[in-house]
Order: structure tokens, then sequence, then C-alpha cells
């Protein structure tokens, strides 16, 4: 197994990342350097506003307004209805220059995510592009691709937000979780993710 991943562990440690701490989430904050080509770790944890990130579709603005939550367009589709981020969760946003040679997927850093939570609960599962920890859904994300980069985006929940969850979309498949951080921190996993992405 060690053997196998040795190459893609190479080649995502030698990217030479941007690593930023974003004070806002919003579409413009990844378009630099989406537009220069520029391998980035933009990420947010404290962050004044709480953010629905919706798809492309959704159209009840109001709703989230009512529940103070700000609409960000990330360019996805989802049947399941917005994603909400609230101030203390992390949110990372990821993006690697693609090699045609290396073949990378979503789940290379869900793995990760996953071994690395293992340390810390008893009960961690993955389902699909989820984790969830004693059966409730504590991170979310994607990965989209956008000319030779490969964009992989996280919402890992600290803040409970299960009723608001309820309230703007209904009555979920998975049980809305979040990350106990007495036990775990934001600040701390995404340390963790870091030292995946440098030498």
């Amino acid at each position: 197994k060690i053997n196998m991943e040795t190459e893609i562990d190479k080649w995502v440690k030698s990217q030479n990342y941007e690593i930023v701490e974003e004070p806002v989430i919003n579409a413009n904050v990844p378009v630099p350097y989406l537009t220069n080509g520029t391998p980035a770790f933009l990420y947010t944890i404290n962050c004044v506003y709480n953010y629905a990130f919706i798809p492309m579709s959704y159209t009840n603005y109001e709703l989230l307004e009512q529940y103070g939550y700000t609409p960000v367009k990330l360019g996805y589709e989802n049947s399941n209805g917005p994603i909400l981020s609230a101030n203390g969760d992390l949110r990372i946003y990821l993006i690697l220059k693609k090699n045609e040679h290396i073949e990378i997927t979503y789940h290379y850093f869900l793995i990760k995510l996953k071994e690395y939570l293992d340390g810390y609960f008893d009960d961690v599962a993955i389902s699909n592009n989820d984790i969830l920890i004693n059966g409730e859904k504590v991170l979310g994300g994607a990965m989209i691709e956008h000319n030779g980069l490969l964009i992989v985006v996280f919402q890992i929940n600290f803040i409970n937000k299960r009723e608001d969850i309820i309230n703007i979309c209904g009555i979920t498949p998975k049980i809305p979780g979040c990350i106990d951080s007495s036990v775990v921190t934001a600040e701390q996993i995404k340390n963790e993710f870091l030292s995946w992405l440098t030498l």
C-alpha cells in the first residue's frame, strides 16, 4: 500500500502551494489562483459570516437570509440543496495542478481525513463523499476540474446546525452532526491536512 501511494504523495507535496487563511469565502476568493494556475491551500475557520454554498439552480434566497446565511455559488450542482457553513467550521479550498500521469481522486484526501479522525473517535465511516461520526455527517466535499486544475473543497462541521439544516433543506438522508472541538479542533485538522501538502 505504501509503495502505491508514494508517487501520489510526492506529487501532492511537490506543488509549492500558496497557503492563505481567508477572512471570508466568496466566489472571488479563488479567482487569482485559478487564473494564474497557482496551487493553493485556502482555508477559513474564524469568519464573521455564516455561508450557504448553493447549487446553481437554487433560488430561495429569502429563506437563507431569514436564518442568517450568506449565499455563495461555487459552480456545482447538488440535489440535496445548500451546504450550510457557520463561523467556526473549517472550510478548505485546495487547488492542485493536474498531472496526466498521476491519477488522484477526491477520496485520496477523504481517506486520509478518515484515518486521522480514527485516532480520536471510535465510529468514523466514509459514506459516498462524506464522513460520518457515530452515524452523523460531519464532513462533506467535492472535486471539480477547471482549466487543467483540480479543485478540492471540504466543509468540516464544528458548529451544530441541525435545526437550520432541517428548516432550510428539509429532512436530509444523513443526520447532520458536528465534530466535538474539545476532542479535536479545526486548527488541528487544518494542520494535519497541511502536513500532506508540504515537505
